[in-house]
């Protein structure tokens, strides 16, 4: 029961499979969204767009997505070799000298017709470069049509096409694959489940995912670190909307107690009009109360609810190489004592955290100028702790409307 909260604080119940594919010469991107309710898989939605920047239309922020790039880049081959040989062994076997420094590799079946797909990193890279420009960042990518072991064996046909490929299957594993000359569209049956040829690629890899399976690739570090900054962006948001709502709420307690007391405060007062003695002490209690709400107030106002909005646009635009240890919304600009009145710095916000990329903090410091809801951004501070990071505090000021 807790494992199961925790995977869904992390990553909801809700995944995104997406192919890049290349159908008769024009690059395109497949998506398939599938919700996990109670174990059982069912297809939310599907689309197919053409432009790398539609996709964000149709991309969700907190939605885990899964990227299958299977364009004619990725050269894959099936070889047959007996026994448990090691993944660099498997992959000089299909592809004899090369060098995986500037190769990523993948490998399927591999206990049985070990399937190779390999692609050159400079490729990839600039592919996933492209998707982080239109703030679309997987928590997993895959190289060809490796995912597809996963569902295979549950496939009641010999022949199966995906993307530009075809597929044949024999004993629940592919056993050939070659290009295809048409597009072929047919709708497959998996466990009671309906889901058309054109994203099996994109749902097997989301079967993958959840199946947790290893698999051999030389990038596992790479997705090992997508995953753990999206989850992490995941619970941020998740941690400070619920600790705005709770101290908003307590406030909100705080404030109708108060008034209460302050009724019978007032009640007292009447009854002891009568005497001076009693109406001078009285009168210097209102006179605190009056001070008290006063101080109560300027708290109250500073946690208006524009806050969660603010906070909420720092956030999404959050790069991952900068990690964030403190904001002050709106803070005191002097001690508070207890004779004086509260005075905080009004649409102000106060940011602190850790850089472990000097051009991505300055990027994302230009980025925060250019927002519309902010008037100026002002570094504070900024120290370096080591080669690889430093520690920073600026002060944000955004417009009063």
């Amino acid at each position: 029961m807790f494992q199961n909260l925790l995977t869904y604080l992390k990553e909801g119940d809700t995944y995104l499979g997406l192919e890049i594919s290349e159908i008769q010469g024009e690059e395109t991107y497949t998506l398939l969204e599938v919700k996990n309710s109670k174990g059982e898989l069912v297809i939310s939605s599907e689309n197919r767009v053409s432009d790398i920047k539609d996709l964000k239309t149709h991309i969700k922020t907190k939605v885990p997505v899964l990227l299958s790039i299977n364009t004619p880049n990725i050269v894959a081959k099936i070889i047959d070799i007996n026994g448990s040989p090691t993944a660099e062994a498997l992959v000089n076997e299909a592809f004899p000298d090369l060098d995986t420094d500037n190769f990523y590799y993948e490998i399927a079946q591999r206990e049985r017709r070990p399937l190779i797909s390999v692609a050159k990193k400079a490729y990839i890279d600039d592919i996933l470069i492209q998707l982080g420009d239109e703030k679309v960042k997987p928590v997993r990518f895959s190289l060809g049509i490796g995912p597809m072991e996963k569902i295979a064996p549950y496939l009641n046909s010999t022949e199966v096409c995906t993307g530009h490929q075809k597929l044949m299957l024999e004993n629940g594993f592919i056993t050939k694959l070659s290009t295809a000359v048409e597009p072929c569209v047919r709708d497959h049956e998996i466990n009671g489940l309906i889901v058309n040829s054109s994203h099996l690629l994109a749902f097997s890899h989301i079967v993958a995912y959840l199946d947790q399976s290893p698999g051999g690739r030389n990038f596992k570090e790479t997705n090992d670190t997508f995953r753990s900054e999206f989850q992490n962006r995941r619970v941020f948001n998740f941690v400070l909307r619920s600790g705005l709502l709770f101290f908003m709420g307590l406030l909100s307690v705080n404030f109708f107690v108060f008034d209460h007391y302050h009724d019978k405060v007032g009640n007292l007062g009447a009854i002891v009009a009568s005497s001076t003695s009693q109406r001078d002490n009285l009168i210097r209690l209102e006179s605190a109360v009056n001070r008290k709400k006063e101080r109560f107030e300027t708290l109250t106002g500073a946690a208006n609810s524009r806050s969660t909005h603010y906070l909420d646009e720092l956030a999404k635009n959050l790069p991952p190489t900068i990690l964030l240890d403190g904001i002050r919304y709106q803070p005191l600009a002097k001690p508070v004592r207890e004779s004086k009145p509260i005075a905080i710095l009004k649409n102000t916000v106060l940011v602190s955290g850790i850089s472990k990329d000097g051009k991505g903090f300055s990027d994302w410091l230009e980025e925060l100028e250019n927002a519309v809801w902010i008037s100026n951004v002002e570094t504070l501070d900024y120290d370096y702790i080591s080669k690889e990071s430093s520690r920073f505090s600026i002060k944000i000021l955004f417009h009063e409307d």
